[in-house]
């Protein structure tokens, strides 16, 4: 068992097509774009499509929800697993072949073109205009750069009654972050009641969210060196160390306060994880060297300042 942090964002409601899904579709773009900073989709779909997609397949209505748990599956296993699974739960090539060629289809609006030039169209063509609808809405809401119609787009759960939404980061291995939909009849099946109260909403996954955050944290890159002094501040000496890395494009930072603590800013370097501290000390600088000490193996050298740069940059 998997406990996790997720938060919720739900309307219910009556309300004209589409109107509630694309605000849906705007807020889960103002979140993905704003809670980090990484290229997002947001695959969009329909069951009542995907049903469709079955009914045309000639797949038996009986095994429509065990069929929609393996395309579920299909950014997680090979087309040889999936082709596998099928034939396991009763399908035969030719319909493997026809459910492929739909399944496969992903992109914007041109998608839902090519659906309205197939059968599909005749019995589902309310459905397949209100998803191009949607992408007109989230147009004019400025949200549709990353919106793409992804027929392979299941998601496990059997409450959805139509629209269905997933958003992932690319290029990481977290999953999808954020998953919803419309349920309509969620409601009246928990309750009990005969009065059906459309509701549509999606979910955040704040462990995932934040487990990508932590990941990034640990792998930003760190100063290289980090400059302290003995016996006196050495303001203008720091400076010039400074400058001398800069140029050389070497990370480095030093100290702002009214007294140098060598012990704490060795502390101090563990903790940031940078890797050199150097120690300022009045009898070195005169020879033109400092102390030059190795935080990862804790070795320490008298060092000539020329050389500095060169060491550093060679073991980056």
């Amino acid at each position: 068992m998997r406990e996790f942090v997720q938060a919720d964002f739900d309307i219910a409601g009556e309300g004209l097509p589409m109107m509630i899904d694309s605000e849906l579709i705007c807020i889960i773009n103002h979140i993905l774009s704003t809670v980090y900073k990484g290229e997002f989709i947001i695959r969009v779909n329909d069951r009542r499509i995907l049903f469709g997609i079955l009914e045309l397949c000639n797949i038996d209505e009986l095994l429509f929800g065990s069929v929609c748990s393996t395309i579920d599956k299909m950014d997680k296993m090979n087309l040889h697993e999936i082709n596998s699974e099928f034939i396991d739960k009763g399908l035969n090539n030719e319909q493997i072949t026809k459910l492929f060629e739909f399944i496969k289809l992903k992109g914007k609006e041109n998608i839902l073109f090519k659906l309205m030039e197939t059968n599909l169209y005749i019995k589902y063509k309310d459905v397949i205009d209100e998803l191009i609808l949607l992408f007109r809405y989230c147009d004019n809401l400025n949200c549709s750069k990353n919106l793409i119609i992804d027929l392979s787009l299941a998601r496990g759960l059997d409450y959805y009654t139509g629209l269905i939404i997933e958003g992932t980061y690319l290029n990481k291995e977290i999953g999808s972050v954020v998953g919803g939909g419309r349920y309509d009849n969620l409601i009246s099946n928990l309750s009990g009641s005969d009065k059906i109260i459309p509701c549509a909403g999606f979910s955040i996954g704040v462990t995932r969210i934040v487990s990508l955050l932590t990941k990034d944290l640990n792998e930003v890159e760190t100063v290289d060196v980090f400059i302290s002094t003995s016996g006196n501040l050495f303001v203008e000496e720091r400076q010039k160390l400074l400058k001398m890395f800069w140029a050389n494009n070497i990370k480095s930072e030093t100290f702002y306060t009214k007294r140098s603590n060598v012990n704490e800013h060795k502390k101090y370097c563990k903790k940031k994880r940078i890797r050199y501290l150097i120690v300022i000390g009045e009898q070195e600088w005169k020879n033109k060297c400092v102390n030059f000490i190795n935080i990862e193996n804790d070795t320490k050298i008298i060092e000539n300042i020329e050389n500095l740069c060169s060491i550093i940059m060679k073991n980056k």
